[in-house]
Order: C-alpha cells, then sequence, then structure tokens
C-alpha cells in the first residue's frame, strides 16, 4: 500500500479550495481534486508528509488537524489516504506543473463535481466520507 497525504483546505466562508488536474497527468487526468496532497517518503510520517505537501503546492503553512485515514482500492493502485484539513483566508496560487485550474468552491458546487463523477477516484471516496462525518 502507497501512503498517501491529503489536506482539505477550507476558508473562513466554508468554501473548498479545488484543483482540476493538468490533462498530461499519467493518474487521473482532467479530474478534480480537493486540497492538496502526494506520497509520504520513507522517512516522514503522514503529518510531516502533509506539512510538506500542502506548503509545496500552495505556499502555505498553517496548523493541520487530522481527520481520518482509509485503504483506497482501484485496479491497481492501492493506498492508503491520510487526510487532514487546514483553514486558510486568501488566494491561493495555481500549481502549474500539478494543475490546469484551482480556485475556491462552495460545498455545492463540490457536491455537483461529485455526482457528475469529475471528482478523482480516492477524492470522491474521501468526499462522501468526510460528508457523512460533518
Amino acid at each position: 500500500m502507497i501512503p498517501i497525504a491529503a489536506i482539505l483546505i477550507r476558508n473562513p466562508k466554508g468554501e473548498l479550495f479545488v484543483a482540476k488536474r493538468k490533462n498530461t497527468k499519467r493518474v487521473d487526468p482532467g479530474l478534480f481534486g480537493i486540497g492538496a496532497g502526494g506520497h509520504v517518503e520513507d522517512s516522514e510520517t503522514p503529518a510531516a508528509a502533509a506539512a510538506r505537501e500542502l506548503f509545496e503546492e500552495t505556499g502555505i503553512a498553517t496548523p493541520l488537524t487530522p481527520l481520518f485515514s482509509f485503504d483506497f482500492h482501484n485496479g491497481d493502485r492501492h493506498q492508503t489516504d491520510h487526510w487532514f484539513e487546514t483553514q486558510y483566508d486568501g488566494k491561493i496560487p495555481n500549481h502549474e506543473e500539478e494543475w490546469e485550474w484551482s480556485d475556491w468552491m462552495t460545498v455545492a458546487e463540490v457536491d455537483k463535481l461529485a455526482t457528475e463523477g469529475r471528482l478523482c477516484p480516492d477524492t470522491a471516496l474521501f468526499y462522501e466520507k468526510y460528508k457523512q462525518r460533518h
């Protein structure tokens, strides 16, 4: 299982930071992800990886709150997602290497992406679990 650290970023208005993956990405091209994230390196804890990924992809360093972890299987993809949450009030620059587009979206807009099947599969599972708990 590949360990993944991911961070849900929420602003004070309750909007979520969402990014559309570049169409050239090998995994989930053109689909939408919530927040930021990536692989946990061998020498890292999930929390340290989350802080690193958050800073690398968004340039922000804010306190992280652990949410929950779950195993994700999709074809030959087997990973353990470790999700965290943070709050940030401001513009987050688009990470050109990773994302075609990024911005804040309302929960209703993210719900629409989920309903239309436009979220990355692991993000969709996270979002479903997150909404059940909140």
